[in-house]
């Protein structure tokens, strides 16, 4: 479980079946607490957890790993140019990879992937979004795993804009079917199998 506090504390618990144990403070000042400006993802293969965040006035998302029994120390992923006010991980179901998508405080989108040891380059998939008062983004890999969906939107753009991650590269920008209006709020939900 990762709480953002009211003082802006990101505070993760560790539920072990019947309990919470490993407490720990992960981040004394987060950049908002309006925003959902973190996320939780496990590695497939590890079992490991990371949580990546916005940390108040830095243009780098942090992340912290845990092993299960410990707690890494905190990291910074690869600048994104702006604080980040939503970050959404995914995890591929058959490897170590997470997928990072992050809108910042100028309405930039940006994607990265951890490849379970390391983060790769940051790829910028819009400088356009129409706000950041809300999760217009977000990502998940396929069931079958390897392939991600990253969707978006841009300012008047009626259609959900999107690119697909085939296991090495992301792909150029794509629209889907135009819904009358600007995407708001965006979730992808993978398949169970």
């Amino acid at each position: 479980v990762v709480v953002l506090g009211s003082d802006r504390d990101l505070i993760a618990l560790v539920w072990n079946g019947s309990t919470f144990s490993s407490i720990t403070t992960l981040e004394p000042t987060a950049s908002f607490t309006g925003e959902e400006c973190f996320d939780a993802a496990y590695e497939h293969g590890t079992g490991r957890c990371m949580v990546a965040w916005a940390e108040n006035n830095h243009l780098q998302p942090r992340y912290r790993i845990c092993t299960g029994s410990s707690w890494l120390p905190a990291m910074y992923a690869p600048n994104i140019g702006s604080e980040s006010r939503w970050i959404r991980l995914a995890s591929d179901p058959t490897s170590n990879r997470i997928a990072m998508l992050c809108l910042d405080n100028d309405n930039d989108v940006n994607a990265n992937i951890w490849s379970g040891s390391a983060w790769g380059s940051n790829q910028q998939f819009t400088t356009s979004c129409p706000s950041h008062d809300r999760r217009n983004m977000d990502i998940a890999f396929s069931s079958s795993g390897t392939q991600a969906l990253a969707a978006y939107s841009r300012s008047a753009v009626t259609s959900i804009c999107y690119r697909t991650f085939n296991g090495t590269s992301w792909s150029t920008e794509q629209n889907g079917p135009s819904i009358g209006q600007v995407p708001g709020v965006i979730q992808l939900t993978p398949c169970p199998g």
